[in-house]
C-alpha cells in the first residue's frame, strides 16, 4: 500500500515555513550566525531573528 501526503522532509519545511512566516524578522543561515548577532546587537530588528540549518 503506497503512502500518501509530504515526505518527512516537505512537512518539516512546511511546518517551518508556517510557524515563522508572520514572527520572523529576518532569517540566515547557520554559517551567516555573527551578522544574525549584529543584527540583534542593534535592536532594530522587530520579530525573530532565525537561524536555518541549510
Amino acid at each position: 500500500m503506497a503512502r500518501r501526503g509530504l515526505d518527512p522532509q516537505q512537512l518539516k519545511a512546511s511546518l517551518f515555513a508556517a510557524l515563522t512566516a508572520e514572527q520572523s524578522y529576518a532569517q540566515f543561515p547557520l554559517k551567516q550566525a555573527e551578522a544574525a548577532h549584529r543584527l540583534i546587537e542593534t535592536r532594530h530588528g522587530r520579530g525573530k531573528i532565525v537561524l536555518t540549518m541549510e
